[in-house]
């Protein structure tokens, strides 16, 4: 009888650790935090912020620099600039100089919308200036005024006669890209290239900025990745190297224009030629990893 109660007793014991051991793993991944979550979500976006090597039947796609030096230039693949007949840059504070490159150098027509600004001068007759956002006007700099005048994406391509015309899109826009790309989407297929600043810098954010990756990446190919280095919130995953910021500058060309891409042997950051948008701060350095 001592020996049964000995053995009875050991398998309550054993019940009861495998019980306590089987409650901590269902409430642990309960109580896995926000945490975790999102560190998996930073995960992902990384892995979709592997850049390629693109080509068309001339060769390698060039990027070239547009744009003025600093905060407000980027890197644009020339032939998605060649085969857009409009610009659209959306954001734009005290610099439409990336608008006007693009009406100097390919003499087509460019708009820059940005409703916090009342008016700012172009020098190229091409170029104009709209005190309109898109979308919203909720994500205007702290000093601005809004002029209170915003529409979606149709009604503006409806204003400029550019509804089936080809499109290059800029945007910075600090964080209502994910409002503005919902009335975008459907354009896709008539947008060569698109140049697009992208905020995550609130947890939220990170959802939608793997929602509107992997939206992007099904007609896009990425060719540019650069990391904007006034942004001092960064963060680290196990598929990069180095400090990554929640903004990033991100250029993506229209796969109808490529006959054939590659992954870049190359992912580390900065590359030879990108600016860093504050100068007096020091360049953020990270590498994805292949």
């Amino acid at each position: 009888i001592h020996h049964l109660m000995t053995v009875l007793l050991g398998v309550v014991i054993h019940a009861f650790s495998v019980f306590s051991a089987v409650s901590l793993a269902v409430v642990d991944p309960n109580a896995m935090s926000k945490n975790q979550m999102i560190q998996q979500q930073l995960d992902d976006l990384v892995l979709k912020l592997k850049v390629y090597t693109v080509y068309d039947q001339n060769g390698q796609i060039q990027l070239i620099r547009h744009g003025r030096a600093g905060d407000g230039g980027y890197f644009v693949p020339r032939i998605a600039f060649e085969k857009a007949d409009v610009l659209l840059g959306y954001g734009i504070a005290d610099d439409i100089s990336f608008e006007e490159t693009f009406s100097t150098l390919y003499q087509k027509p460019s708009y820059g919308f940005d409703c916090g600004v009342p008016s700012i001068p172009a020098t190229n007759k091409l170029c104009t200036f709209v005190s309109e956002c898109i979308a919203n006007d909720s994500n205007l700099y702290a000093q601005q005024k809004s002029s209170g005048k915003f529409s979606t994406f149709p009604d503006q391509l409806k204003k400029i006669q550019a509804e089936s015309k080809k499109l290059f899109i800029k945007m910075d826009i600090e964080s209502a890209e994910y409002v503005a790309f919902e009335g975008i989407k459907s354009y896709f297929s008539n947008i060569t290239g698109i140049v697009l600043e992208i905020h995550f810098a609130h947890d939220n954010q990170i959802f939608l900025a793997n929602a509107l990756l992997e939206s992007l990446l099904k007609d896009f190919y990425l060719v540019h990745v650069h990391a904007n280095n006034c942004s001092l919130d960064v963060f680290q995953t196990k598929y990069s190297k180095g400090n990554i910021p929640r903004v990033l500058e991100l250029t993506f060309i229209n796969k109808n224009l490529v006959t054939h891409a590659v992954l870049s042997t190359n992912q580390r950051y900065p590359l030879l030629g990108d600016m860093e948008n504050c100068p007096t701060f020091p360049p953020t350095k990270f590498e994805i990893l292949q």
